[in-house]
């Protein structure tokens, strides 16, 4: 899931909440951002596409919500 569908997602599900102190678009672009985190040179056969949510990190997205 690329970061325009995850933002687009966020805001038709009624996720973003621009009155809240812990759920506003800024709070979950950080978990996107933080969930999609790469030390680059690690794996030179990784296929994560930057920019890009797979499926681990997606379910890493919905455990980081639950969290908080």
């Amino acid at each position: 899931m690329g970061w325009l569908s995850y933002g687009d997602l966020m805001t038709l599900a009624g996720v973003t909440d621009p009155d809240s102190k812990a759920c506003k678009q800024t709070h979950l672009d950080t978990i996107f951002k933080a969930a999609n985190f790469e030390v680059k040179g690690t794996d030179p056969n990784d296929d994560n596409p930057l920019e890009s949510l797979t499926r681990q990190e997606w379910l890493e997205v919905l455990v980081s919500f639950a969290e908080s």
